[in-house]
């Protein structure tokens, strides 16, 4: 239902909202779950009790929103800086060379990979990126599908960043296992060819 909901391109917060509830209302009548338990799931987070399962499955709640949420005011509070300030100027004027150069997605590739390196954030690789290329591609949809193909997911190939931190050090896995992460590392090179070819048939 959820997927079929989607594909309808229904508002994602009625979707949330809506596996949520039919979650509930599955855990309860045919798992015979307490609601008690499943408030307590809701706000602390899920805890299974296989030990293995646990490494995978433990986690969740509204509670450990709470540092991504802090890390997203942060990155908002940066990005009022940043807008008030020259601090940006020299690297927007580089972006800017580099969009005559290589294309606009191109400029924003290396803006993306830049911000995230020194961010360390995704929220904040994704404002900067944002604000460093809000010049260069004025079409508001062109702009925000390609940082969803750039700021959103280049951060998640680079070991340091928490975008990939994280699932990494949840998970155990080694920072080779980047390397496996085919579809975003294939999703901009795509994009950028096809880039390419449109500008040079124009």
């Amino acid at each position: 239902m959820i997927i079929i909901l989607s594909l309808l391109k229904i508002d994602v917060k009625i979707v949330m909202f809506i596996s949520i509830i039919t979650a509930t209302v599955l855990s309860v009548v045919y798992q015979g779950a307490d609601i008690i338990d499943l408030l307590n799931v809701y706000v602390f987070g899920y805890k299974a009790q296989n030990a293995e399962l646990a490494k995978l499955m433990d986690g969740g709640g509204l509670v450990s929103m709470l540092k991504p949420v802090i890390i997203v005011l942060l990155s908002s509070a940066y990005f009022g800086v940043f807008d008030k300030t020259p601090i940006l100027k020299p690297v927007k004027m580089l972006v800017e060379k580099f969009s005559r150069r290589f294309t606009v997605f191109g400029s924003m590739i290396f803006t993306a990979i830049f911000t995230s390196a020194i961010a360390c954030s995704q929220a904040l690789a994704t404002v900067l990126t944002y604000q460093l290329t809000m010049d260069i591609q004025k079409d508001k949809y062109e702009h925000a599908l390609d940082i969803e193909n750039t700021a959103v997911i280049l951060p998640t190939i680079l070991p340091w960043n928490i975008a990939a931190a994280i699932p990494l050090t949840t998970i155990g896995a080694s920072n080779e296992s980047i390397l496996f992460a085919f579809f975003i590392i294939l999703l901009p090179i795509y994009t950028f060819i096809k880039r390419i070819i449109k500008r040079e048939n124009i």
